[in-house]
């Protein structure tokens, strides 16, 4: 389900002239990840040793992770700077 509150933080966040298209990223980005978890899905009957298919997605979701945690500071400084919220 979708938040409301993930979008309203996604309008408050996005540049006063993109703020339409920054919503429209996130739907994008939502839909991209439903496709994805559904290709992934897809395949677990062609896995025979199904720890495979748990490791893989278990990497996707370090290397996701790793990608947020290298942006943190910078993700920190524009909520602090737009909200005043640290």
């Amino acid at each position: 389900m979708l938040k409301p509150y993930r979008l309203s933080l996604v309008s408050k966040l996005a540049p006063a002239r993109t703020t339409a298209l920054m919503m429209g990223g996130w739907f994008l980005s939502i839909s991209l990840g439903g496709k994805a978890a559904g290709i992934m899905a897809s395949f677990w009957d062609s896995f025979d040793d199904k720890k495979i298919f748990f490791l893989i997605i278990t990497i996707a979701a370090f290397i996701g992770g790793a990608f947020i945690f290298a942006r943190i500071k910078s993700l920190n400084a524009i909520v602090k700077d737009k909200t005043g919220i640290a």
